[in-house]
Formats: C-alpha cells, structure tokens, sequence
C-alpha cells in the first residue's frame, strides 16, 4: 500500500529542531508568534471550529499548481526561519573556516580570497583551531562547491605576521587555488 504523509513539528528551538541540510527541499518552517492574550477557551474554540475547516479544505480552489514531488515549487516554501536552522546545522569545522577568512578580509580590506587547503589550515593552526586537512575539502569542494584553478598559478594569500602591527600579511604562491568572495561567505554565515 502506498503510503503519503506529512509530519508536523513543533518546537520552541528556533535554531535547532531538526537537522536541515542547504539543499533540503522537503521542509517548511514557519515561525508562528505567540498569542496576544491568553484564552483560556481556546482549544474549545479550536473544536467549534473542525467542521467548518473541514468544509472549507475539501471545497476550497486550490491556489497553486503541483510543481515538484511535494507539490510546491522550493522556492514557495523557501523562508528566512528555514536559513536560520541551515546556518545553525553547518559544521564547527565550516564555520572555523567562514569567520577565519572573514577576518582576513576585513582586516585587509579585500572583497575575495584565495587559498589551498594547506594556506587555510595553517591560518587555523595559528588560532588554535583543531582542523584536519579532509574536513577542509569536504567543507570547500561539498558544501562550497568551489573548484580549483584549472592549473598551478600563482596567486596571493595571507599567512599569519609574527609583527605587533599585523595580523596577517600577503604571501604570493603557486598551485590550484580556490577563491571565495566576500558576499558568498557572509551569505553562510
């Protein structure tokens, strides 16, 4: 027998309910704001009321077409409390790497950056971020879904500088680096 449902979940955790990955599309999160007042007649009311809902949902026009396997087009069904919990679900790991070339970025005043693997794990190192290098490409290549360069060129990094007046300084290298903007990375986070 075929089987068709949908699940509905309540929580008062806004951030974490459930684990919502970024391409998830079978979620729909609501935010619903608290009563005004308290009724203490309100589940009776709610009650009175099954019949005439009842009526309503099997009379109603339906206001929209079915566009994907859950009736709706995602980006319906798309709202700002379902980005909440995707950002809250990204890994430690991925949010270590997001605010370190933040950081690098606003200190250096630049709108892109450029890295291998190795120039990141060594910027985290230095901050006493516990990373391996696999989780690391598992954050860029899966989740960022950023490619290399298609050769070895060289480009401009930022390393850590041991100076009482920098943070970080530039570092020209050569290798199939990745580059993130700024707007991409404030998108994650």
């Amino acid at each position: 027998m075929p089987f068709y449902t949908k699940f509905v979940l309540c929580s008062n955790n806004e951030r974490n309910p459930v684990l919502i990955d970024a391409e998830e599309t079978r979620f729909w999160i609501r935010k619903v704001c608290p009563l005004e007042s308290d009724d203490t007649q309100f589940l009776y009311k709610l009650k009175a009321e099954i019949p005439a809902f009842l009526f309503w949902l099997s009379n109603r026009r339906l206001s929209t077409e079915q566009e994907s396997r859950m009736w709706f087009r995602p980006s319906l069904i798309h709202t700002a409390a379902l980005d909440k919990i995707i950002r809250n679900n990204r890994s430690r790991v991925e949010i270590d790497m997001c605010e370190q070339i933040l950081e690098v970025m606003n200190e250096q005043n630049i709108g892109e950056f450029c890295f291998c693997i190795n120039d990141l794990l060594s910027l985290l190192e230095n901050t006493r971020h516990k990373v391996e290098r696999y989780q690391m490409r598992v954050v860029v290549q899966d989740f960022w879904k950023l490619t290399p360069a298609p050769n070895a060129y060289t480009y401009v990094t930022y390393e850590t500088a041991y100076l009482p007046q920098l943070t970080y300084k530039a570092a020209k290298r050569t290798g199939r680096y990745y580059k993130v903007t700024r707007a991409f990375l404030e998108n994650l986070c």
